[in-house]
């Protein structure tokens, strides 16, 4: 059971939490990252040591000084505790943790362009008290949809549709954090934990799955995770460069009014005409790596559960019709041939293409 929020001693009193905030600028991110920042200094109260951390990604930031000038300003004007630090590595995250070994407690893995809820550190900091040697992920609200309800066992699994996420979702009638297997951004850990997973040794195909690849390697080290399935501590995700579009904003929510929001998502995004669906990069990103990280960690069969999944068009892949699954599956294995380097994964790829390529034979 959860601590009750009623007649609780503070988990906060004495620990420190840091946010970690990556970003590599540019037009859109600037604008994203005054609003999450904004979002930490509008938190309801709490007693915790907070601090917030920028790290700014000197390999692809066009301007650092820029970005570092955003968060002097912001300095000035608040009464948080936050710094920048410019990193040169390929992870900005792991340059993060590495900055704050041994000064600070917990980690608060932040995205550039999500909106912290007004409660996330005052609910946080009890559930912390409780689950205070795991890794805790917190749910990532798209703008594009509702918070969806889905089953338990759906969220954060590896299950027999592949590798899923799902992290927008909460199970109906459920609030008690429950063990997963999959991580993204928007996730607390404690800085031992953390810093004994060099993220800057991991390469994956445009960077995609890092979060994945270190569940993997939790999971390998019995580290427990658990999904806080509670709005009280989720992110909106503004998707900054991304196209416009609002979805039904709730008024009454825990991150901005309904104005306030348009207004935030006009700002941070691209006009609609000028983008093209990242259903296909994406899709491509996950078959790629996904199966590169199984294969890594000796899981043949899951290997064979993500592309049984393609091939059937389930879960992620249920958006894609059958030509692009199959021109998807000839890209994936150009992909994990060139970038990889596998025989092996690439003739499992082979056999598969043959499978689904039946379906268009005349």
């Amino acid at each position: 059971m959860l601590p009750s929020l009623i007649n609780f001693k503070f988990a906060g009193d004495g620990m420190k939490l840091t946010v970690v905030i990556p970003t590599k600028g540019g037009y859109y991110r600037e604008k994203s990252l005054t609003y999450t920042l904004q979002s930490y200094l509008h938190q309801d109260r709490y007693n915790c040591d907070l601090e917030i951390l920028v790290v700014i990604d000197g390999k692809n930031c066009e301007d650092t000084e820029r970005v570092e000038d955003i968060v002097e300003r912001f300095k000035v004007c608040s009464s948080l505790k936050i710094e920048s630090i410019v990193y040169y590595g390929s992870n900005p995250v792991w340059g993060g943790i590495e900055y704050l070994f041994k000064n600070t407690d917990y980690v608060l893995i932040q995205g550039d362009d999500e909106l912290a809820a007004r409660t996330k550190i005052r609910v946080l900091e009890r559930i912390m008290e409780e689950f205070r040697d795991c890794v805790l992920q917190l749910p990532v609200f798209e703008r594009t949809t509702e918070p969806r309800f889905m089953p338990k066992n759906m969220i954060g699994q590896v299950n027999k549709y592949g590798i899923t996420s799902n992290f927008d979702a909460l199970p109906e009638d459920y609030s008690e954090p429950f063990e997963i297997r999959n991580l993204a951004s928007n996730r607390v850990m404690p800085i031992d934990v953390a810093s004994k997973y060099n993220l800057e040794n991991v390469y994956l195909w445009r960077g995609y799955g890092v979060e994945t690849f270190l569940a993997f390697l939790l999971n390998r080290d019995r580290v427990k995770m658990y999904y806080v399935p509670r709005i009280e501590v989720a992110n909106l995700h503004l998707q900054a460069g991304r196209s416009f579009w609002t979805g039904q904003l709730n008024e009454a929510n825990y991150f901005a009014s309904r104005k306030e929001l348009e207004r935030m998502i006009f700002e941070v995004s691209l006009d609609f005409h000028a983008v093209e669906s990242e259903i296909l990069r994406k899709a491509l990103s996950r078959l790629a790596n996904f199966t590169y990280i199984a294969w890594m960690f000796n899981d043949v069969e899951l290997i064979h559960r993500i592309l049984r999944n393609l091939i059937e068009g389930r879960g992620y892949f249920s958006r894609l019709n059958s030509k692009q699954r199959f021109k998807l599956l000839q890209k994936a294995k150009e992909v994990i041939a060139r970038e990889y380097n596998i025989f092996k994964l690439k003739e499992i790829f082979k056999h598969y293409e043959i499978t689904l390529g039946t379906f268009h034979s005349p």
